[in-house]
């Protein structure tokens, strides 16, 4: 009896430091599991941004100045271009990890009416610091110090089937935007059968419009524009009158995603700037 009673601690003393190295095997399993997960996660690659434009979604464009759209665009040798809906600006942008860094960011000087007139500073205070940036997929997150912006990845519309409005000007090669412009929405659509509508801002514009060539740069040749009859306040004719002189025979179309130039061809220092319309505009 006394030699049975003797085994039973002899077994337990050797088994727990036997407990003892497999839990600490456990522990180490679980620590090596643990650094792999935090190496897995990988520093963003600003070469993903490259040659890309990114455009606000409707919730940031309610913190934006004016509502928007906000734009990002990335080019090469770390050159950013930001637009908010007035002026242009660009910079150099420097990445370091998850945060970007703009300097030099110079804007155009169009004036703006209220309150797209306010939105110029706020981008200039939103890149003052760095930002921080996030992509997953096709959007992309901006995070700065009092506010986090979400844009998509803009694709470029095509010239024919897409409905655009007029957000400016271009007459004497200088880009004028005004409240009128804003209120009275002059648009412009070709179709895929060669028709063309449009509203001149006053008037309703119908006739014929061929598109030539494909990708960013395209020319279209306006036929003969009809329009109705009605008259209207002097400030909004003259806006109709510049649209209607901008699309007479040939103009130059340049695309940049939502984004849309016309330049007449036989009077060079008079275009419009346009964008896609909501009903067709895309990210």
């Amino acid at each position: 009896m006394e030699h049975r009673h003797d085994r039973g601690p002899i077994r337990w003393t050797r088994l727990i430091p036997l407990i003892a190295a497999v839990g600490a095997a456990a522990l180490g399993i679980t620590s090596c599991g643990s650094d792999t997960s935090s190496s897995a996660s990988s520093t963003p690659d600003p070469a993903a941004l490259d040659g890309k434009t990114y455009v606000s979604d409707d919730a940031t464009n309610q913190v934006v100045p004016g509502s928007g759209p906000l734009t990002v665009s990335f080019g090469a040798k770390g050159q950013i271009s930001v637009n908010g809906g007035c002026n242009g600006h660009g910079g150099t942008a420097a990445f370091d990890g998850g945060t970007i860094t703009v300097s030099g960011l110079v804007g155009t000087m169009m004036a703006c009416p209220p309150p797209r007139d306010k939105v110029d500073g706020w981008i200039n205070t939103l890149f003052e610091s760095p930002v921080t940036w996030r992509l997953d997929g096709r959007t992309l997150t901006l995070k700065g110090d009092d506010v986090t912006l979400t844009l998509n990845e803009r694709v470029t519309r095509a010239v024919a089937g897409t409905t655009w409005t007029v957000k400016a000007l271009v007459r004497n090669e200088a880009v004028e935007s005004s409240a009128v412009i804003e209120r009275v929405k002059p648009t412009v659509r070709i179709g895929a059968d060669g028709s063309f509508t449009g509203f001149a801002g006053c008037n309703q514009m119908h006739g014929d419009a061929t598109v030539v060539g494909s990708g960013s740069e395209q020319k279209v040749t306006f036929g003969p524009i009809a329009t109705t009859r009605k008259m209207c306040p002097p400030e909004v004719m003259d806006v109709e009158q510049a649209v209607t002189a901008v699309l007479d025979g040939e103009v130059a179309a340049v695309v940049d995603g939502d984004e849309l130039r016309l330049t007449n061809v036989k009077n060079p220092t008079i275009g419009l700037r346009l964008t896609a319309a909501p009903a067709t505009a895309g990210n």
